[in-house]
């Protein structure tokens, strides 16, 4: 399991093509959003839930590739995708906190590609969204956080360019204080 903790400390704004052959580009890679009352990093967020998560999947007896082990790297989407992709990582999930920037909203939900993805085959599409279902009642369990469900999504490079099946879990609102 392949697990990419979003984002860096510094952001790399220059542009890669959100898919392969897409001529469509965007920001390699951004340095996240801020807490709006902890004023706590969302890449140290992620990074900190990362690092928690690799322990409990290595206890269980899995192998884990970590995208990045600090927050002083420069890996664009693309080349998260391609670490999974080196190591043939049977799923890939990503770690982010939203920033809808409204107070009241709170809880997770799981980004997974929509079914009209150029990117990505019928298989690999199909096997990201079991993944992603399997993802939300669980990390509801565990976290008892409000699930919000799905969101398909096709301009996140980092999906885009794994041949692994891949989830990425909005973790929660930067901007609510809980």
């Amino acid at each position: 399991i392949c697990i990419d903790a979003g984002h860096q400390l510094h952001a790399d704004t220059s542009l890669e093509p959100i898919g392969p052959h897409s001529k469509v580009k965007k920001m390699k890679v951004t340095d996240g959003t801020v807490g709006r009352y902890t004023h706590v990093r969302e890449a140290s967020v992620n990074l900190a839930v990362a690092l928690k998560l690799e322990k409990i999947l290595k206890h269980r007896g899995y192998q884990v590739v970590m995208v990045r082990r600090h927050e002083k790297v420069n890996i664009s989407n693309s080349k998260r995708a391609e670490i999974a992709n080196k190591a043939h990582a049977d799923a890939m999930i990503r770690l982010h906190c939203n920033d809808m920037g409204e107070s009241h909203t709170h809880g997770f939900f799981v980004c997974t590609p929509s079914r009209h993805n150029k990117f990505m085959s019928k298989k690999l599409i199909d096997r990201s969204l079991q993944l992603s279902k399997c993802l939300l009642p669980a990390v509801e369990k565990q976290t008892h956080a409000n699930n919000r469900g799905l969101s398909y999504r096709d301009d996140l490079t980092g999906t885009n360019f794994s041949k692994a099946p891949t989830a990425l879990i909005e973790m929660g609102e930067m901007h609510n204080k809980q």
